[in-house]
């Protein structure tokens, strides 16, 4: 899950990067860039969406390892 939250971090800031108040790159690795077809002001939305898929993945992960310091802590406290 961290891997992916890091992903998705790099992934928004190359998203941001290619907006037109950045570079307003038209391409990206060949391709056309995310911004390019969309015909708004708010060309900003795909990049803050993957932001905040970042964010999500990164609270999973910090809950799941919650998780486990507490099961651990309890079958050390409390063995059956």
């Amino acid at each position: 899950p961290l891997a992916r939250a890091i992903e998705y971090l790099h992934t928004s800031s190359l998203i941001f990067d290619d907006l037109p108040a950045q570079d307003n790159a038209p391409l990206r690795r060949g391709q056309p860039t995310l911004h390019m077809p969309i015909d708004s002001d708010r060309k900003d939305i795909p990049a803050s969406l993957a932001e905040g898929r970042a964010q999500l993945v990164a609270v999973e992960f910090i809950a799941y390892a919650i998780q486990s310091v507490t099961d651990d802590l309890t079958r050390e406290n409390f063995p059956h």
